[in-house]
C-alpha cells in the first residue's frame, strides 16, 4: 500500500522557527535584533490586515540575505543543520518522522521556512522538501523571494503540482496552526499538534476548533492590546531607522513598477523600470514604450544610482519604504523635480 506522510516543520517537527534560528546563528545576537525588530513591526502591522500578511517575513530576508554570496550561506546552512537543529527538534516527532522512513513511506517536509538553509539538513535525514524559494543572481541572493510563501492554500497548490495525491492510498499530514488545515485536509489521516504536550497525540478533522476555556479567552485580550501597543511603538522606530538607513546597491537594482494614486498627478513618467544585463536600465509604459534606455552604475558615496542620461539621472531617487526600498520619479512638468509619483518592487 502507498503512503505519503506530509510533515509541516516549524512548530510542529521543531520547538521554534528555524529562518530565525539560522538568522541569529549566521548574524549573531546584535546583528539579529537590529533585523529583526522592524520586521516584528511590519509583521504585526500585516496580521493586523494594514499591511500584506508575509510583509515581514519579506522585510527580514531582505536584511538578512541582499546581497550575501550563495556559497557562503550554504557554508553556514550546513553547520546550522549540524550544530543547531538537532537541539530544535521535538523528540517524539523526530521518531515519528523516523518511523515513516523505517516503513518506506515517501516524506515530505512542507514549509513556509526556506530549501536554503534546511537543504543540508533534509539531505542529511532523506527528506524532500517543499519550501519558500529565496532569489539568487549572478552568486548572490538578491532578499527577495523566488517562489510564493510556502504556507495556507500555497502548501496545497505545491504539493499538487508535485505529485498525484490519488495514487497514495493512505496519506499523513502534520500541522500545528491554522495555515496547516489547508494541507490536513488533504489527508486521510490528519494529526493537528501530535506532538505538543498540551496536545498529546491529538488527531480528527483539521476543522476540529482548539478547546479553549474563558479564562484563556479573556487573557487573550489584554495579550492581544500589548502586541498592538508593542507594535506601534516598533513602527515608530521602523520609521525613523527606515529614514536614517541608506540604500544598498543589491536593493537600488530591483525592478519597479508604478504605484497607481487616488488622485493621479499630470506629468510624464514611465509604468515600469526595468534592469538589463550588462547594467542597463529600461524605463517604459505599459503599453511597451520606451523612454529611456542606457547603462547606469552605483555611486557608492551618494549611495546612489547614476544614468548617462543628466535629465533622467536627476529625476530618479530612492527612498526607503515599508517593505524595503522604493524608488521615486520626478516628473518634468507642474512643480518640477518635487513632483514625484512612487514606484515599489515588482514581485
Amino acid at each position: 500500500m502507498s503512503t505519503l506522510a506530509l510533515f509541516d516543520l516549524d512548530g510542529t517537527l521543531t520547538r521554534g522557527d528555524t529562518m530565525l534560528a539560522f538568522i541569529r546563528f549566521r548574524s549573531g545576537r546584535w546583528n539579529y535584533l537590529r533585523m529583526v525588530l522592524p520586521a516584528v513591526a511590519v509583521h504585526v502591522l500585516g496580521r493586523i490586515g494594514l499591511l500584506p500578511a508575509d510583509a515581514g517575513k519579506k522585510r527580514l530576508m531582505r536584511a538578512a540575505f541582499a546581497g550575501v554570496a550563495t556559497d557562503d550561506v550554504l557554508r553556514d546552512a550546513e553547520r546550522f543543520a549540524k550544530d543547531e537543529m538537532p537541539g530544535l527538534m521535538r523528540v517524539r516527532a523526530m521518531e515519528r518522522l523516523r518511523w515513516h522512513l523505517g516503513e518506506g513511506h515517501r516524506t515530505i517536509i512542507v514549509t513556509a521556512s526556506s530549501d536554503v538553509w534546511l537543504g543540508p539538513w533534509c539531505a542529511a535525514e532523506a527528506l524532500e522538501v517543499v519550501a519558500t524559494g529565496l532569489q539568487e543572481k549572478d552568486g548572490r541572493y538578491t532578499g527577495e523571494l523566488s517562489t510564493p510563501n510556502c504556507t495556507g492554500e500555497e502548501k496545497v497548490r505545491r504539493l499538487r503540482g508535485l505529485l498525484d495525491l490519488a495514487a497514495y492510498e493512505r496519506i499523513y499530514a502534520y500541522g500545528d496552526t491554522p495555515s496547516d488545515r489547508p494541507m490536513l485536509a488533504l489527508a486521510t489521516d490528519p494529526l493537528y499538534k501530535p506532538f505538543h504536550p498540551q496536545d498529546q497525540d491529538r488527531t480528527g478533522s483539521p476543522e476540529e476548533p482548539l478547546a479553549q476555556s474563558g479564562v484563556a479567552k479573556k487573557s487573550i485580550r489584554p495579550l492581544g492590546l500589548g502586541v498592538v501597543t508593542l507594535g506601534l511603538a516598533l513602527t515608530a522606530a521602523v520609521l525613523i531607522a527606515q529614514a536614517l538607513k541608506p540604500i544598498t546597491e543589491a536593493q537600488a537594482t530591483g525592478s519597479y513598477e508604478y504605484v497607481p494614486e487616488i488622485f493621479p498627478r499630470s506629468g510624464d513618467w514611465p509604468d515600469k523600470i526595468r534592469f538589463l544585463s550588462g547594467n542597463r536600465l529600461r524605463l517604459e509604459d505599459s503599453g511597451g514604450s520606451i523612454y529611456f534606455e542606457g547603462v547606469w552604475r552605483w555611486d557608492g558615496e551618494l549611495r546612489a544610482l547614476r544614468l548617462e542620461d543628466p535629465a533622467w539621472d536627476r529625476r530618479l531617487r530612492w527612498v526607503q519604504g515599508w517593505g524595503g526600498p522604493m524608488l521615486e520619479v520626478a516628473s518634468p512638468v507642474g512643480k518640477g523635480l518635487f513632483q514625484v509619483v512612487t514606484f515599489k518592487r515588482m514581485e
